[in-house]
């Protein structure tokens, strides 16, 4: 089972323009981003462009361990086609250059899952806005791609998929408690969306260098609640299903190889800075509430 990382990423925006160039502690806001999912464990990493940002994004693409495809601007899912054929994977996290706070925590998770139940589409919901990503099977977007000729779909890659229910297997589960914050917004796509990301990342920064090595290196599995695939799941009837559940402190959250998954089942080293729940904490001791 091959799983990639795949970031679209682009330099022109017309409410901030070329935020992926913008500085987030010293290094530009895309380098934050792909710093963040080399986090984790993928057979391949990719960013994905339009060809007037190839020149501009390869030094970073190259800094970071990420392969780089050049594509269309506005057909986004042909660009995720074009890696998919350079790259043989079975299934994809989709990512965005805009979101630096992404939660790779949950990320992971949503993979796991997602691969362990053999879905075609899977993603957390009710999540932070621009702290989730998406889980694609390779053999259900290149369908997508054969299939729909909206600009709307192109554009955003995955709606063909989730709009089809009846056509994809689905799995999209309720996040969590401890990451289900939907009026949270943690993108970066505006002037005051930036303007919050610069404190938020100088408080997180803050935050690591002030705790020793042991401590700012966690192992996802000793997080009390996160989830995993219960023994025997059983197929989702619909595409709003959840199958997560709450853990005892203490027990794994990645779904052991005896349950289907087949991305591995070993702990994941992880900085605190990139455990969704410290980004909340930390964003909520920020804003005051």
């Amino acid at each position: 089972m091959k799983l990639g990382v795949i970031v679209q990423a682009r330099l022109d925006s017309s409410r901030l323009p070329q935020k992926a160039l913008l500085p987030l502690g010293d290094e530009p806001l895309l380098l934050r981003v792909l710093e963040a999912l080399r986090f984790i464990p993928a057979d391949a990493y990719i960013l994905a462009c339009p060809e007037d940002s190839y020149d501009t994004f390869k030094p970073l693409a190259d800094r970071s361990g990420f392969a780089i495809i050049a594509g269309p601007k506005e057909d986004v899912l042909g660009r995720f086609i074009r890696a998919l054929r350079a790259f043989p994977l079975d299934y994809c996290i989709r990512a965005t250059a805009d979101n630096p706070f992404v939660f790779v925590d949950s990320a992971w998770l949503s993979a796991q899952e997602t691969v362990a139940l053999e879905a075609d589409y899977g993603t957390i919901t009710s999540m932070p806005y621009g702290s989730g990503v998406e889980i694609v099977r390779a053999e259900a977007l290149i369908r997508a791609d054969h299939e729909t000729r909206s600009a709307f779909d192109r554009e955003h890659v995955c709606p063909y998929l989730y709009n089809n229910p009846d056509r994809f297997y689905l799995h999209r589960p309720l996040a969590p408690q401890i990451w289900r914050e939907p009026q949270v917004r943690l993108t970066v796509d505006t002037r005051e969306d930036y303007e919050r990301a610069l404190r938020l990342y100088e408080a997180l920064a803050a935050n690591n260098d002030e705790l020793e090595d042991s401590d700012s290196l966690q192992p996802l599995q000793s997080h009390p609640d996160a989830f995993r695939l219960p023994p025997q799941s059983p197929q989702l009837q619909d595409g709003g299903s959840s199958i997560t559940h709450q853990l005892r402190s203490g027990e794994s959250c990645l779904p052991p190889q005896s349950q289907g998954g087949q991305l591995g089942n070993g702990s994941l080293q992880l900085p605190l800075c990139y455990q969704g729940e410290w980004i909340l904490k930390t964003w909520h001791r920020l804003e005051g509430f």
